[in-house]
Parts: structure tokens; sequence; C-alpha cells
């Protein structure tokens, strides 16, 4: 028999939420629904939903992938030790062609601050 999934927790930084409030409300809807696809499915998230991220130093980064228009967008995210999916940023990779090459070191300085703010919480580690 096989049990039904509890849905992910999923939290998120000030960098994605400033720019998912900027983005159009047709966006911000199919960006939350992809998110609560993401929540519900967890780790089991297939392709092409959710992709892993080549060339970052975490090995765990992924990110959430759907058009929009002509926009293609992307949401980098990883699993934190608390089993929670973090929301690092998010974008149109159609708006640079060095999108992954600035925004792949700026997610991953995102999450090694949170990691740091866990530690200082106590968080066992």
């Amino acid at each position: 028999m096989e049990c039904a999934q509890m849905p992910w927790t999923v939290i998120y930084s000030s960098v994605f939420e400033e720019w998912l409030e900027s983005c159009s409300e047709s966006l911000q809807n199919e960006a939350l629904a992809h998110i609560e696809l993401l929540s519900m499915m967890g780790v089991k998230l297939p392709f092409p939903h959710s992709s892993k991220i080549r060339g970052t130093k975490l090995p765990g980064m992924r990110e959430l992938r759907f058009k929009h228009g002509k926009s293609e967008i992307r949401i980098l995210y990883i699993f934190d030790p608390l089993r929670q999916v973090f929301l690092l940023a998010g974008g149109d990779k159609l708006s640079s062609k060095k999108w992954y090459e600035k925004n792949v070191p700026f997610a991953e300085g995102i999450f090694r601050e949170y990691l740091e703010s866990l530690k200082e919480d106590g968080g066992d580690m």
C-alpha cells in the first residue's frame, strides 16, 4: 500500500519575494501553480518541470522551469537541511545570455547566508 505524500514546506528568500512581486499577475499565478506542484512532488518532480543546475558549488541546487508567453522562467531552489524547499531567486533566462552565470553564484550566496543563520539560531547541522 502506498501512503499519500505530505506536501513539502516551501520557504523563500527576500530576493525571490521581490522578484515575484515585480511580476505581472498572470506570471505570479503561473509561478505559484508551479511552486504548488513542487510542494506536492518535492524531490520527485521530474524534468521538464525541474532540472539540476550545472556548474554550481551546491550539488542539490535545482531549477523550476516553465514558459510564460515568450519568457523562459527559472526559479532556483534547493532542499534545505530541515527538509524544506527553499526558493532562492527567479527570473527570465532569456533576459540575459549570462543569466545562469549571474544568478547561480548569487543564489549560492543566499543559501550560504541562510545556513549560517540556521547555525546561529542553534540549528543542528
